[in-house]
């Protein structure tokens, strides 16, 4: 009686002559899935690093924007805290009259002591111009803590000192980063308070209270196709329905031609 012959395919045997699972036929249809998924993959992977980067370097730039008000406010005001001890701390040169007084004096044609912002505060000849702007001053503010007067001279003294070091020709980058940011914070302040000008109902009244400076978009002057036109960031922090509503009073802005821009807002990829 003649053998069938076996039409299935037998188990191949690996080199070790052990037997082994036959492999499925791979189709074009399954590698075009496997290119097509890894590709999604790759394209997941690489969009949650840009958010990390884009994450990272919005949370330096709020630190660099607070760390420049801060400077701005201690300028403007005097203002600084001194340590008492380990745990007590009190503000320095709180009466802006104190501080005002304190830059007039110094920068007084009659006044010979200048402090010298290339040294320390602890340098003698700074430690003696602290001395004489301190008992000129001491007189005229007889209801004063004289630590306060003495702080105020301080408080000047660093804001030299500040101004000296940003104006060293290695800190040129430093200085236009902190203008660039001071500019940009100007922008995110005034289109704030002009898209509040627009708000009309009590829902869109009480989403925006929750609106701050830093929520706002970073708008930098950019050239594209030789048109002037502004370059449109969104925080990635804002929510949803604020970026909505943003939108929406934007909308209502332009349509106004008193705060209708020249240019034209693109939004950044």
């Amino acid at each position: 009686m003649a053998c069938k012959r076996n039409l299935s395919f037998s188990t191949p045997l690996n080199r070790g002559g052990q037997a082994g699972s036959s492999p499925s036929p791979v189709t074009v249809n399954d590698l075009m899935k496997q290119l097509i998924s890894g590709q999604n993959a790759l394209s997941r992977q690489l969009t949650t690093v840009m958010a990390a980067q884009h994450e990272q370097a919005d949370l330096l730039r709020e630190a660099l924007q607070r760390l420049d008000s801060l400077e701005q406010k201690y300028e403007q005001r005097g203002l600084e805290e001194e340590p008492i001890n380990a745990v007590k701390r009190i503000k320095r040169a709180r009466n802006v009259s104190i501080a005002e007084s304190v830059r007039r004096l110094h920068n007084s044609e009659n006044n010979p002591h200048k402090y010298d912002p290339q040294t320390g505060i602890n340098s003698s000849h700074n430690l003696a111009v602290t001395t004489f702007l301190f008992e000129e001053l001491r007189t005229t503010f007889t209801d004063v803590d004289p630590e306060c007067v003495k702080a105020g001279c301080k408080t000047y003294f660093e804001t030299l000192r500040r101004k000296y070091s940003l104006a060293q020709p290695e800190k040129a980058q430093k200085r236009l980063t902190i203008k660039n940011m001071a500019k940009n914070r100007q922008r995110k302040r005034r289109l704030l308070e002009t898209r509040s000008r627009v708000v009309q109902t009590n829902a869109e009244r009480d989403l925006w209270e929750t609106a701050t400076i830093e929520q706002m978009s970073d708008e930098d002057d950019d050239v594209v196709d030789g048109r002037p036109v502004w370059m449109v960031r969104s925080p990635p922090n804002r929510t949803t329905e604020l970026s909505a509503l943003c939108q929406v009073l934007q909308t209502r802005l332009e349509a106004d031609p008193r705060y209708a821009s020249h240019h034209q807002r693109i939004m950044a990829v």
